[in-house]
Protein backbone atom coordinates (compact mmCIF):
# COMPACT_ATOMS: atom_id res chain seq x y z
CA UNK A 1 0.00 0.00 0.00
CA UNK A 2 2.98 2.24 0.91
CA UNK A 3 4.60 1.78 -2.38
CA UNK A 4 0.96 2.64 -4.31
CA UNK A 5 0.41 5.74 -2.50
CA UNK A 6 4.43 6.17 -2.96
CA UNK A 7 4.01 6.37 -6.94
CA UNK A 8 0.48 8.27 -7.06
CA UNK A 9 2.40 10.83 -5.12
CA UNK A 10 5.64 10.79 -7.57
CA UNK A 11 2.60 11.05 -10.32
CA UNK A 12 0.95 13.38 -9.23
CA UNK A 13 4.02 15.69 -8.47
CA UNK A 14 5.44 15.20 -12.03
CA UNK A 15 1.97 15.93 -13.33
CA UNK A 16 2.23 19.64 -11.79
CA UNK A 17 5.68 20.72 -13.09
CA UNK A 18 4.95 22.86 -16.41
CA UNK A 19 6.29 21.80 -18.94
CA UNK A 20 6.85 24.69 -21.55
CA UNK A 21 6.97 28.35 -21.93
CA UNK A 22 4.41 30.30 -20.56
CA UNK A 23 1.96 32.40 -22.48
CA UNK A 24 3.88 35.61 -22.02
CA UNK A 25 6.69 33.89 -23.67
CA UNK A 26 4.85 32.78 -26.38
CA UNK A 27 3.10 35.69 -26.97
CA UNK A 28 6.74 37.11 -27.76
CA UNK A 29 7.89 34.85 -30.38
CA UNK A 30 4.44 35.53 -32.35
CA UNK A 31 5.12 38.81 -32.16
CA UNK A 32 8.97 37.70 -33.24
CA UNK A 33 8.14 35.57 -35.95
CA UNK A 34 5.42 37.35 -36.82
CA UNK A 35 5.51 40.89 -36.44
CA UNK A 36 2.10 42.31 -35.15
CA UNK A 37 0.20 39.10 -34.88
CA UNK A 38 -2.07 38.45 -31.62
CA UNK A 39 -1.13 35.27 -30.11
CA UNK A 40 -5.27 33.67 -29.69
CA UNK A 41 -4.11 30.22 -28.36
CA UNK A 42 -1.60 27.60 -27.92
CA UNK A 43 -2.11 23.88 -27.12
CA UNK A 44 1.21 21.48 -26.33
CA UNK A 45 1.75 18.03 -28.67
CA UNK A 46 4.18 15.72 -28.46
CA UNK A 47 7.46 16.22 -26.25
CA UNK A 48 9.90 15.24 -23.66
CA UNK A 49 11.55 16.48 -20.77
CA UNK A 50 13.58 18.64 -23.02
CA UNK A 51 11.72 19.32 -26.43
CA UNK A 52 8.04 20.26 -27.08
CA UNK A 53 6.14 21.26 -29.69
CA UNK A 54 3.29 23.78 -29.55
CA UNK A 55 0.45 24.62 -31.82
CA UNK A 56 0.52 28.63 -31.60
CA UNK A 57 -2.78 30.48 -33.29
CA UNK A 58 -2.73 33.56 -33.89
CA UNK A 59 -4.31 36.35 -35.53
CA UNK A 60 -2.26 39.00 -38.33
CA UNK A 61 -3.47 42.13 -39.61
CA UNK A 62 -7.20 44.14 -39.87
CA UNK A 63 -8.74 41.05 -42.10
CA UNK A 64 -8.42 39.13 -38.54
CA UNK A 65 -7.13 36.00 -41.08
CA UNK A 66 -6.26 33.21 -38.32
CA UNK A 67 -3.30 31.44 -38.56
CA UNK A 68 -1.66 28.18 -37.23
CA UNK A 69 1.47 26.94 -36.58
CA UNK A 70 3.50 24.18 -34.84
CA UNK A 71 6.88 25.60 -33.02
CA UNK A 72 9.35 23.79 -31.52
CA UNK A 73 10.72 24.54 -28.02
CA UNK A 74 13.78 23.35 -26.40
CA UNK A 75 14.94 23.46 -22.44
CA UNK A 76 18.36 25.32 -22.09
CA UNK A 77 18.89 25.46 -18.35
CA UNK A 78 15.94 26.83 -16.52
CA UNK A 79 14.65 28.33 -19.86
CA UNK A 80 12.58 27.31 -22.77
CA UNK A 81 14.14 28.38 -26.13
CA UNK A 82 12.02 28.78 -29.45
CA UNK A 83 13.93 26.33 -32.23
CA UNK A 84 14.04 29.16 -34.68
CA UNK A 85 15.22 26.51 -37.37
CA UNK A 86 12.14 23.91 -37.15
CA UNK A 87 9.57 26.52 -36.50
CA UNK A 88 10.22 28.10 -39.81
CA UNK A 89 9.39 25.02 -42.14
Amino acid sequence: MKAVRLLLIVLLLASCSGTGPGQDQLQADVLTLHPGCQLLSSSAGEGDSDNVYIWLTYTCGPSGQVHRTETLYQQVGDEWVLNREASLR
